[in-house]
């Protein structure tokens, strides 16, 4: 709900990329728990969640920047 409501400022292709962090998680912590128990898991999410900031600043300048340097 919330990546729905800041879709207006982030755009559409940022936002779903911000969108689809929940959703790897979903895929990845089962796992994770499985094979190496929950505090592999609590470590993985913690970690996921501090990056996501960093994740932004790197989608917000490959967004803006891609057009302009045109194809490699």
């Amino acid at each position: 709900m919330t990546v729905s409501s800041l879709q207006p400022l982030l755009g559409t292709v940022l936002a779903g990329a911000v969108a689809s962090l929940p959703t790897i998680l979903v895929v990845m912590c089962p796992a994770v728990h499985h094979a190496e128990g929950p505090a592999a898991t609590v470590e993985m999410t913690r970690g996921t969640l501090t990056s996501i900031p960093a994740t932004v600043v790197y989608l917000v300048s490959f967004v803006l920047l891609a057009p302009h340097l045109g194809m490699w």
